[in-house]
């Protein structure tokens, strides 16, 4: 008897998180927030589903109550949100949910039915959005899609959902205009089409990778390959009932060709039950066809079979399942007084560090569904150089094979899920620095950085647009500029257990007060060594920084300085003066979009000042300019700042010469 796959996926509340197959897989949901429970089927107020929707917050939404939930209008759901209906029963009706420019949504054991009015989906992911899960729901009746997939949103999967009595079930590409969704991604496994009309998807540009679903008694076709469309179907069971075509082809004009065309289907190990008929081209048209493989290295499939169908008739939908326990992940020691450095479980095996830093970065998961790339050569590039392995699109966990020092001749671009892991091994990089440039989900760990000559060059410059980083056990010294900077909207940023020594101009959280964009930014810096730089520990302009468990001596200039609007929250750090006696400086500017010039503004809680150092705080109040990290994260590792734990940085910082742990890879 054949079972479906994410046995595994109940074990713990969480553990859904970052589990999907296919180009959904990176989707993490609330994963990082506290648990939000609904208790009431109103369709808002305290205790509703769209007041937890609508937080900003991460959040895992759990309900408390079985039953209808009435939506007036769309409910629309944030980025970093798991809606999860296990152990009840919840049906939307009215109006679905919309996912609107929202990244890392999960939503697991809903029922959706009669949804009424123009232009009304079940759930409607439009535009702009990415990682999405959608898992074990039914969807039935409403009055446009059960679930569409437009406006360039991508990155998705639909597993184990039960579609039933509906005419246009799932849209993937808006219209022909819209070019853009070419970049479209979607994976559809496991799914039961049970009499639906068509659209089993209809695709529109997109690559779409359908595998062992069970489509049976369609009213038009199966499937249909509109205008550019890639269908790669393997392993499903198509059962025709009076109409038998399969799939269609929708010949359309894209908006920059002259041309009209449809899309393409490859059909590999698929059944074809009760006459239906394949209506597959003569041609050969591999070379049109994306293979799921480019992108992701494993899911979980069967031949299909009689048995195959059975478990997707009974176990696809809704369930009737208990709600896991929660095991909560991440530490939630704040104040202790007997807390180490943190991370002590990241080394037990190699892609242990995904989504686990503390602070800002905490989603950051690097390359963790990616295969192993390994760096066999200390060239600048070229096979099996780093910069070759940091370039290439797909998400990679690098790793070395060699010691020794690599003379980049020219900034190393990052793109975006790589992890950069340099336990193992003793990798220095020298002459220029690495650039994250408008990416997502990286970590660098473990490597050292020294004499990067140059005008603007950075150990590590972050700009513009980069979002998700982990840098963590790195020693940096001696750049001609910056050491880290991070500038240029980039934000969601952590930087531990690094060593900064032999530097003027440390660390630059802001460009220049032209740049009001840079509001958004967050940025937390803990289990740091400030070890003799000059300045800039770091210097902040309008961005959110937390300073937390950091021990920062003898500097040159200053500390920590808070320029224009920047807001700092310092919390159990060391300040040890040299000679240079003031902590926190405060340098005014005149932001672009304002009349006034203003510095920003400086929280100290439980940090301690040594060898008289003065922390040069207002005295006016000012937490009311200040934010607080919990309104951001519910937990992060500090203790009170001491002897041992200045011990503990000075040797436990920058690099370290730990064994590269054993790799066990994340897929089911």
């Amino acid at each position: 008897m054949c079972s479906l796959p994410y046995s595994h996926v109940d074990s713990s509340l969480r553990a859904l998180a970052a589990q999907a197959e296919g180009f959904g897989r990176l989707a993490i949901g609330g994963l990082h927030g506290p648990i939000y429970h609904v208790t009431t089927l109103a369709d808002d107020g305290p205790g509703s589903l769209r007041d937890g929707c609508r937080r900003k917050e991460p959040l895992w939404i759990v309900f408390e109550i079985s039953g209808t939930i009435h939506l007036s209008s769309y409910l629309n759901v944030s980025s970093y949100k798991t809606i999860d209906g296990r152990g009840q029963r919840i049906k939307f009706t009215g109006k679905g949910l919309r996912l609107k420019e929202c990244e890392h949504v999960i939503i697991c054991n809903l029922e959706f039915e009669g949804g009424r009015g123009h232009d009304v989906d079940g759930i409607q992911i439009k535009p702009n959005s990415k990682h999405i899960w959608i898992d074990r729901c039914s969807l039935r009746d409403y009055e446009d899609g059960l679930i569409d997939i437009t406006r360039e949103s991508t990155d998705i999967t639909i597993s184990r959902c039960h579609f039933s009595g509906h005419d246009k079930t799932m849209l993937i590409g808006a219209d022909p205009t819209h070019i853009g969704d070419r970049c479209i991604r979607v994976t559809i496994h496991h799914c039961f089409f049970d009499g639906t009309r068509q659209r089993h998807p209809r695709v529109r540009y997109g690559k779409v990778h359908l595998y062992n679903n069970y489509t049976r008694d369609w009213g038009i076709y199966a499937v249909c390959a509109s205008v550019e469309a890639q269908i790669y179907s393997q392993c499903n069971i198509y059962e025709a009932g009076q109409k038998k075509g399969t799939f269609k082809y929708l010949p359309e004009k894209a908006a920059d060709k002259e041309e009209i065309s449809s899309g393409w289907v490859i059909s590999e190990g698929d059944i074809y039950l009760n006459g239906a008929q394949a209506c597959l081209p003569k041609e050969a048209i591999n070379g049109c066809l994306f293979h799921p493989s480019e992108f992701y290295p494993t899911w979980t499939m069967e031949s299909p079979s009689e048995s195959l169908k059975e478990v997707l008739q009974h176990c696809t939908g809704w369930q009737s399942i208990p709600r896991p326990t929660d095991q909560v992940v991440g530490f939630n020691n704040h104040n202790s007084n007997i807390s180490p450095v943190p991370y002590a479980h990241v080394d037990s095996s190699l892609r242990a560090l995904a989504g686990q830093a503390e602070g800002f970065g905490r989603f950051a998961i690097g390359g963790l569904h990616g295969s192993l790339y390994h760096v066999t050569t200390l060239a600048d590039d070229g096979p099996g150089s780093l910069r070759y392995g940091c370039r290439l699109k797909e998400p990679l966990w690098i790793v070395f094979d060699i010691s020794g020092t690599i003379s980049l001749s020219s900034y190393l671009n990052v793109s975006s899920y790589k992890t950069i892991d340099g336990r193992g091994q003793r990798i220095k990089l020298t002459g220029k620095g690495l650039r994250l440039k408008e990416c997502e989900h990286v970590i660098i760990c473990n490597l050292e950085f020294e004499g990067g000559r140059g005008p603007d060059v950075d150990g590590i410059q972050i700009k513009p647009n980069s979002k998700h980083i982990w840098i963590d056990r790195c020693s940096l010294r001696d750049y001609e500029d910056g050491l880290i900077d991070i500038t240029r909207e980039s934000t969601d940023i952590t930087v531990s257990r690094c060593h900064f020594s032999g530097h003027n101009k440390t660390m630059l959280i802001g460009g220049d007060p032209s740049h009001i964009g840079d509001r958004c930014m967050r940025v937390t810096i803990h289990h740091c060594f400030f070890d003799g730089t000059r300045q800039r520990h770091p210097r902040v302009r309008y961005g959110k920084v937390h300073l937390y468990n950091n021990y920062t001596r003898d500097w040159g200039i200053y500390a920590v300085c808070a320029s224009v609007e920047a807001q700092i929250y310092s919390q159990c750090n060391i300040y040890e003066a040299g000679q240079k006696k003031a902590t926190f400086k405060y340098l005014p500017e005149k932001a672009a979009d304002k009349e006034e010039v203003s510095s920003g503004w400086v929280i100290s809680e439980g940090d301690i000042y040594l060898n008289g150092a003065q922390a040069c705080l207002p005295k006016e109040a000012i937490k009311a300019c200040t934010f607080h990290p919990s309104e951001f994260y519910p937990t992060w590792t500090t203790q009170a700042p001491s002897e041992s734990l200045k011990e503990i940085l000075r040797h436990c910082t920058g690099w370290q010469s730990v064994p590269s742990p054993a790799d066990h890879p994340v897929a089911a």
